[in-house]
């Protein structure tokens, strides 16, 4: 009997034999619910599994028919009685239960079975044999029918038997071609190891997609004649090259031969100007019989675009979904070495998602957990009891053969029982105690107690902590971030980290609190100041960046006086040695979480920061960083001019032209930092006008959700303006015309269209500029001063229509559109905006004075 069956009988007090989650429905009233085919009854248990449902037990003798609905998927049981007792004559009790369930047949069949054998058990002898009932499934499909198998590459799939093998004999690719127009390009990959600590992690599957983009893009691209005198590809919009339909993860969705791996996979869809493009790439993860591999498999579908193939799209790109699907390996049998995968796992040669998957898929451990527990319940045991649910250390006391309130004895039992006492070659020990230390940390994270984050618990309960206990917490935790020399003959201690430590503490003429020594890792000499070779430093990265999270090392440099904080310059240094992915992240989210505006404490670490973005690392790790440089740039100046001081400039000028989320943020950047009018000319410099213009051409393409980034392109062209820059008349005649056709047509909030009516307010420079906004614009201002009731706004509004009335046509419109009735009715107490209603209305006056109106 498993799990659930078991569960279920204890909570019925029957022998339960069938149960499903169905959805069940009692004249107007639904609910989802477990139904238990019971010995006695049938059930049915609330879906949080809380307890039988009031009065819905149902005796097989109670049921008079048991009806398949007309369409399927419902089945519905019909009562000779009510179980819900009748309180008057009005009621109207349960005779008819409606189910619902995808497997309606099995279900169906569970409750005929059982009320066939309770009958028979209760009268010693068959049932009457009713009418058989004939089930026909009306949605059944054969998913193969008129496809062929395909053998290629040690895997096999299925296609339409139109497509003919028209590729060269290759080991690695296959193309196929059928007479609707549709090719196939089929790649296999050579199988490569995963998560080993020695390889690079390879790429996302996302960054993968975006090299095939950039290839269609290219091949896209017009080739030069002779005639050109250059080929421009720069003035080439994207969107006359491809459009992309489909960009997504994508989940296999059949297992033919009970594969014990595991796929991940991504798809786009383009389309060109002359065909669809669909790319697939599946990547097959823990490949049997090490688990310890992945093969990628790429596969391509060319569909020339006829008028048949734009309707039937949606077909062809099932069809496509379909054969990717079918992807299977030639083995039909899978097995895994487990004692071989465990010895390898032992020597913890793998990155950490590694031993996650296993753990997670495939139950596997090192040899020595237990070992790995103790180690952690030891440091939980040091806490106070309030500090950490008792019954997470009871979970984990099971198996765990030493007792000890030492964190590192565990370690040394480790590795005693992987090496014994052969100490000859100290550097492999070494090693080994530094992936350890890794971990262990990963471990109490990930592996021991689920979503349990332990390292948190534990740094977060420390200042409660007594002093003894204290020290040995501090200890192991320091064991773990594991600071030690790049010589691995020499053994490890925690002296290198006190060093690291010595150098960057600046201690304070008086103490914090009572317990301030209490906060610094233990020494044996006084402290001195020491000068630290970071060349000849290593660390654990996983463990280094999860303390700095959860605050422990700023725990040790605690400083009521931020000023005197060395913690910023060793967050510096970390920056700007390791170039680590997860503990740059970290690092930078948990400054997010400080309070706007930022202390000029943190001001050192804005170069370390900007060193990354010019590397252009991890796109998710931009993000973060830009984020955090927008926080640093409200109301505070120094950080303004530290960034512009640092070449910030030219890399947001390159981030323009991103087409990824960085663009946003980049914006929202730029647009702080151009508030001045030096970091506006260094801007200038920068070239960073023309890319503004190239970022127009691309988003303002009739997409109306690109009205944020337009909006924030607008207020930094209005800011660059004020430096008189020189620029081509048609270019401000284009800017005019883009912030004309949003400002009519695309929907947003007041901010973004406060936004675009500076940016026009700043760059009109001339008469026709002036006139053509006028004709444009003017009704839809004056409309707007009449139902919009955002004081920025109608201050934005006045602003440009005074610019507006400068010249007599745009005030003969005004004029038209009943200018003076608006004014005399808005209904606004504020004096600016009283100001600007008179200053408005004598500039009419005084331009149109000898027009005859």
């Amino acid at each position: 009997m498993d799990d659930y069956l078991a569960a279920f009988s204890s909570i019925v007090s029957d022998r339960v034999r069938y149960y499903e989650l169905v959805k069940i429905t009692i004249h107007t009233s639904s609910r989802k619910s477990y139904i238990l085919i019971a010995d006695k009854s049938i059930f049915f248990v609330t879906f949080d599994l809380g307890g039988v449902i009031k009065n819905s037990k149902i005796e097989y003798d109670n049921i008079k028919d048991i009806v398949l609905g007309e369409f399927g998927n419902k089945i519905t049981l019909k009562l000779n009685k009510s179980p819900t007792p009748l309180k008057n004559e009005s009621d109207l009790g349960v005779y008819e239960i409606l189910i619902e369930t995808p497997d309606y047949t099995t279900l169906y069949d569970k409750i005929k079975i059982a009320i066939d054998t309770d009958y028979m058990i209760k009268h010693f002898n068959e049932p009457k044999n009713g009418s058989k009932v004939a089930i026909e499934s009306f949605e059944t499909i054969l998913p193969f029918y008129r496809y062929k198998k395909v053998t290629f590459g040690g895997y096999y799939f299925f296609l339409k038997k139109s497509f003919k093998d028209t590729s060269f004999n290759t080991m690695y690719s296959r193309r196929y071609e059928d007479d609707r127009g549709v090719s196939m390009t089929v790649n296999i990959k050579d199988p490569f190891p995963i998560y080993y600590m020695e390889h690079d992690d390879p790429f996302d599957l996302y960054n993968y997609t975006r090299r095939f983009i950039e290839e269609v893009k290219i091949v896209q691209q017009p080739i030069p004649t002779s005639d050109s005198k250059e080929a421009d590809t720069n003035g080439i919009d994207d969107r006359n090259l491809y459009e992309i339909l489909r960009d997504e993860m994508y989940y296999k969705k059949m297992n033919l031969n009970e594969d014990v791996a595991k796929w991940s996979c991504y798809h786009v869809l383009l389309r060109t100007q002359d065909k669809f493009i669909c790319y697939f790439i599946l990547r097959r993860l823990f490949i049997p019989p090490l688990l310890d591999t992945c093969q990628d498999i790429l596969v391509r579908f060319d569909l020339v675009i006829t008028p048949n193939s734009m309707i039937k799209i949606c077909n062809y790109w099932n069809e496509f979904c379909l054969i990717v699907n079918s992807f299977t390996s030639n083995t039909s049998h899978f097995t895994w070495n487990k004692e071989l995968i465990e010895l390898r796992v032992n020597n913890l040669r793998f990155k950490n998602e590694m031993y996650k998957n296993l753990k997670i898929h495939f139950n596997i451990v090192p040899s020595y957990f237990n070992l790995v527990k103790g180690f952690v319940v030891s440091i939980l045991k040091l806490l106070p009891i309030q500090a950490i649910d008792q019954y997470i250390i009871y979970k984990l006391n099971d198996n765990i053969d030493v007792y000890t309130d030492e964190p590192l004895e565990y370690v040394y039992q480790i590795v005693h029982y992987l090496y014994g006492s052969d100490y000859s070659n100290q550097a492999i020990i070494n090693k080994f105690k530094m992936r350890l230390a890794d971990f262990i940390a990963f471990t109490m994270d990930e592996l021991v107690i689920g979503n349990q984050l332990l390292l948190h618990i534990i740094v977060e309960n420390l200042s409660i902590v007594e002093t003894g206990a204290r020290r040995k917490i501090e200890s192991a935790l320091i064991f773990l971030m594991h600071f030690r020399s790049l010589n691995f003959n020499e053994k490890y201690t925690d002296n290198l980290f006190n060093d690291v430590f010595d150098r960057y503490y600046q201690p304070h003429d008086e103490p914090q609190h009572p317990n301030e020594e209490l906060t610094r890792p233990p020494r044996d000499a006084p402290r001195r100041r020491k000068d630290v070779d970071w060349n000849s430093i290593t660390f654990n990265y996983y463990a280094t960046s999860r303390l700095l999270e959860e605050g422990f090392i700023n725990v040790l440099f605690h400083s009521e006086k931020i000023e005197d904080n060395g913690y910023i310059l060793f967050i510096c240094t970390l920056i700007e040695k390791y170039n680590d992915y997860n503990l740059h992240k970290r690092i930078v989210r948990n400054m997010l979480k400080l309070p706007i505006p930022l202390e000029d404490v943190y001001l050192p670490i804005i170069p370390s920061l900007i060193h990354i973005l010019k590397n252009k690392s991890n796109e998710k790790l931009i993000m973060l960083i830009l984020s955090l440089f927008i926080n640093f740039s409200y109301h505070n100046d120094k950080a303004k001019e530290l960034m512009v001081n640092n070449n910030i400039a030219i890399i947001l000028n390159n981030f323009v032209l991103l087409e990824n989320e960085c663009l946003l943020l980049t914006l929202k950047l730029i647009l702080n930092l151009t508030k001045v009018k030096m970091h506006q000319i260094v801007f200038i410099q920068t070239g960073l006008l023309f890319n503004l213009i190239v970022a127009l051409q691309k988003y303002c393409n009739g997409n109306r959700d690109h009205i944020e980034l337009i909006s924030y392109i607008a207020a930094i062209i209005g800011h660059l303006y004020n430096t008189n820059v020189n620029l081509q008349l048609n270019k401000w005649e284009y800017i005019v015309d883009v912030m004309l056709y949003v400002y009519a047509n695309y929907k947003g909030t007041v901010e973004q269209f406060n936004n675009i009516l500076f940016c026009i307010s700043k760059v009109i420079n001339n008469r026709k500029m002036s006139l053509k906004v006028g004709r444009h614009l003017i009704r839809i201002l004056l409309l707007n001063l009449s139902f919009v009731r955002d004081n920025n706004y109608i201050v934005n509004i006045f602003e440009l229509l005074i610019k507006l009335a400068n010249y007599v046509p745009n005030c003969l419109i005004m004029i038209e559109n009943n200018v003076t009735q608006i004014l005399e009715e808005l209904d606004v107490k504020i004096d600016i905006i009283v100001q600007f209603s008179i200053k408005l209305s004598n500039k009419i006056r005084r331009k149109t004075i000898h027009c005859n109106i």
